[in-house]
């Protein structure tokens, strides 16, 4: 067995072995989404702490390395405090513990079976410190399975850390980058529902979760070993190579959900400025636009092919009904009903 097949192999293990057993024991009730900041009412998981650390350093923009074609993964620093913050969400799976990870201006004391979720934006370790709960490190070897999605794909990468004989931190990582991968597209929709808070959220969370590494071990086992900083040299031609191009695939699937530019942005891993503009200049309309345009062209086609009452065909488009009653009065001149009626009388004369 190769190096390559090593490396697969481990993070299949761990995987397997460590993480999916733990999710199907606990499911999300064991991972934190990651506030932006601070407060004393934080809730936390189960065994997970918090302690409040004040930060030293402002903000910075930049952009740090493109490891993946014309895409920065970092997007500022907070450099005093040797932090970070992310273009694309952060998933982190404590696969054997205990760590301590500054986020924010608070550090999360984890365990084994913990997992934290870190939204865009919000600066992080960048693993230079505090990484490791030194006091009890000498239990043995600490463990982390963390994942990172970028442009057309996912980066994901194991780290071993512990403490020798003589007292020196011992580091030893492994990184994989997937390209083409499916597991950022779940990733997404388990941050979106999470930040929800919804009644149901936690049931459609834990499935996601369950999805999620389902498809990153399949992945994992099927897809070519790609080193850290390379590109395939084929691309799937199926797959959108346009980041907006990828963002109105995901509105032509998802019309009826509340789409806002805050989180097709950060779908596409840019600020809401850069999404403005780069979808106009890509579409030709606003999002805005483009979102009407498109639930009017579609709720036409329920009008004209079916018998959905006007309130399923709203919420089809992703409207509210008397939304729905406005625009067709703005655009057609009639109501959605009585357009039904004019496009049944006219098929018939035909």
């Amino acid at each position: 067995m190769n190096a390559k097949d090593n490396h697969q192999t481990d993070f299949i293990d761990i995987l397997r072995e460590k993480v999916i057993p733990q999710v199907l024991s606990s499911g999300i009730s064991r991972v934190l989404l990651a506030p932006p900041q601070w407060s004393p009412e934080m809730k936390l998981p189960e065994g997970m702490t918090a302690e409040h650390i004040k930060l030293r350093g402002k903000r910075t923009k930049g952009c740090g390395s493109k490891p993946y074609g014309k895409m920065a993964l970092t997007d500022a620093f907070w450099i005093a405090d040797r932090l970070h913050s992310a273009r694309m969400p952060l998933l982190c799976f404590v696969a054997q513990g205990p760590i301590a990870c500054q986020i924010a201006d608070y550090v999360v004391h984890c365990d084994t079976g913990h997992a934290y979720l870190i939204p865009p934006g919000i600066p992080y370790s960048d693993g230079s410190h505090r990484f490791l709960d030194e006091t009890k490190l000498h239990q043995g070897k600490c463990t982390r399975l963390q994942m990172l999605p970028y442009d057309k794909g996912l980066y994901c990468w194991r780290t071993h850390n512990w403490i020798d004989a003589k007292g020196r931190r011992e580091l030893n990582q492994l990184s994989h980058s997937l390209p083409l991968s499916r597991v950022p597209e779940y990733l997404y929709e388990l941050m979106d529902e999470m930040m929800r808070h919804s009644a149901k959220g936690e049931i459609i969370s834990d499935g996601l979760l369950r999805i999620l590494l389902g498809t990153l071990c399949r992945e994992l086992q099927k897809a070519p070993f790609v080193e850290v900083g390379k590109m395939p040299l084929s691309i799937n031609p199926e797959q959108p190579k346009h980041t907006i191009t990828r963002i109105e695939r995901y509105i032509h699937q998802n019309l009826a959900e509340n789409l806002t530019i805050e989180t097709l942005s950060r779908r596409a891993a840019m600020s809401r400025t850069a999404f403005t503009v780069q979808f106009r200049a890509r579409t030709g309309k606003s999002l805005v636009e483009y979102l009407t345009d498109l639930r009017m062209e579609k709720a036409r086609e329920l009008l004209r092919n079916g018998d959905l009452a006007v309130r399923h065909v709203a919420s089809d488009v992703g409207v509210r009904q008397s939304r729905l009653r406005a625009l067709f009065q703005q655009r057609e001149g009639v109501s959605p009903s009585e357009y039904r009626r004019q496009q049944r009388e006219n098929q018939d004369l035909k």
